[in-house]
């Protein structure tokens, strides 16, 4: 659609076979495109200067506004340059409005702060220049675990194929998971960075090995800033005090020995062969053997009972086969025997452990034989209890003929019961002073005493008597009676 202008002169000179060339059409539409643009500027033109003059007015307060804002905020650019400068020292009286003067004072201000900032930057390079070249691994961190800094010697400590200037701001979240394959307990060395990271205590001269059977002596030191925490400081040397750390060692295998020496329970150690290498006192007094007596036999020829040694020897072929072991780190229960010959439980719990590249077993063992007892007993009484419950629900709607067949069952139960060779029921007659045997259970082989226990005294008895009045059970030895 062409413009109408253009559309009147095209019918005008062109016929319409020029009207329907492509080229002529392709030229028509440029030509077009001119007047539909001059049309576009000319409304543009028209509309700007028809603006009104409230138009202009509200343009002028527009600017008047803008205007009161930039004088309100000079003058607050003043306060903040007479907060920094006493304004009487710095400025004349003619010169507090001059913002040449101010603009002057803020420049001076940068330049001081450029040269603060300088001085920092030499500070901190010092500092770097210093970490870098310590003998120590230097790890510093900020609060989200990202690298700060580190030197060549920390890189070289954890095998890291990079430079120190590559980690910074690399995440070390998983720094010790990565690395704890180089250190004799992987696991210990992650939980105690993760503890002191966590606690954000400082730690020094901590002690950890590696795997080579070498030392590292490190410290950390968390960063406060305005008592908010902002990131930690490490430290990791090599310990090169050998006479110190053998000091130590040999302190602390003192210091082991004492406590299991002195230990109330018995503790022993035994090689792959089952060879005894420690016995302490509470051992020696618990198995009746002698340290001397202990120590470089075997545990199945001084406490294990004949019946049991042949599968000790095949759990400790076992292991040393497999590397398996069933009955670590468990508490068992088993007999063991004593020097003079007599079997007692106990307890036992055993852990494995390594000592200059020797494996070696240690037990932990108490007797249990009061525990055992009590148990027994408890397990007696629940016993007696379910039988008792038992009789009773048998005379529940009984019949009457059966009466003295179940009386008699009963007598049965309770004398197999308390292991007893015959079982009686007597009837009181106080009246007469006397007592007869009216139900009797014997065992196999025993012969019965009913003739014999008609209207006996109860002189005879008087003990037996005064319990059964109180409504007490009682138990009739030959040292007496006992409830």
């Amino acid at each position: 659609m062409y413009h109408k202008l253009l559309k009147k002169q095209i019918n005008k000179f062109l016929n319409d076979d020029l009207q329907k060339d492509a080229e002529i059409q392709e030229f028509l539409k440029h030509i077009n495109q001119s007047y539909l643009s001059f049309e576009r500027d000319k409304d543009i033109m028209n509309h700007a200067f028809s603006v009104s003059e409230k138009e202009f007015q509200e343009v002028n307060e527009s600017l008047k506004k803008k205007s009161e804002v930039r004088q309100i905020t000079i003058e607050k650019l003043k306060e903040v340059v007479f907060q920094l400068v006493d304004e009487d020292h710095f400025f004349d009286k003619s010169e507090k409005d001059d913002l040449y003067k101010i603009s002057e004072f803020i420049n001076l201000q940068i330049q001081k702060n450029k040269g603060t900032e300088e001085n920092l930057k030499r500070t901190i390079n010092l500092f770097k220049t210093l970490l870098a070249n310590l003998q120590s691994g230097v790890l510093v961190e900020n609060e989200n675990r990202e690298i700060l800094f580190t030197n060549h010697l920390f890189c070289k400590m954890f095998e890291i194929p990079a430079p120190p200037d590559a980690l910074i701001g690399a995440d070390c979240s998983q720094s010790a998971e990565l690395s704890k394959h180089l250190f004799s307990d992987p696991e210990g060395f992650v939980l105690s960075i993760n503890k002191i990271l966590h606690e954000q205590i400082p730690v020094y001269n901590e002690l950890i090995e590696t795997v080579s059977g070498h030392f590292y002596e490190r410290d950390y030191v968390p960063i406060f800033i305005d008592q908010i925490y902002r990131g930690s400081f490490m430290a990791i040397q090599r310990y090169h005090r050998k006479g110190q750390l053998r000091k130590l060692l040999r302190e602390n295998e003192e210091l082991n020995r004492l406590i299991m020496d002195t230990a109330m329970d018995a503790i022993t150690l035994a090689d792959t062969n089952g060879v005894i290498r420690y016995w302490n006192p509470a051992a020696a007094q618990l198995f009746g053997f002698a340290n001397e007596a202990a120590i470089g036999n075997r545990l199945s020829d001084t406490i294990i009972p004949m019946r049991l040694r042949d599968a000790h020897e095949a759990g400790m072929t076992r292991f040393n086969t497999t590397g398996v072991e069933r009955i670590f780190n468990m508490r068992l229960e088993l007999p063991a025997l004593h020097a003079d010959g007599h079997e007692f439980p106990i307890e036992m719990y055993i852990i494995g452990f390594e000592q200059k590249g020797e494996k070696l077993f240690c037990a932990f063992i108490k007797d249990i034989t009061e525990r055992v007892e009590a148990q027994k007993i408890i397990d007696q009484q629940l016993q007696l209890q379910d039988l008792l419950i038992n009789i009773s629900s048998t005379y529940i709607n009984i019949d009457l003929d059966q009466v003295e067949h179940t009386i008699n069952k009963s007598l049965q139960e309770l004398g197999k019961f308390v292991g007893a060779d015959r079982a009686y029921i007597f009837d009181y007659d106080f009246e007469a002073n006397t007592t007869s045997n009216t139900y009797e259970w014997c065992e196999e082989g025993t012969t019965p005493e009913f003739n014999n226990l008609q209207n006996v005294s109860l002189d005879f008895m008087p003990q037996w008597v005064e319990k059964h009045k109180q409504g007490l059970p009682f138990l009739h030895s030959r040292h007496g009676v006992t409830s």
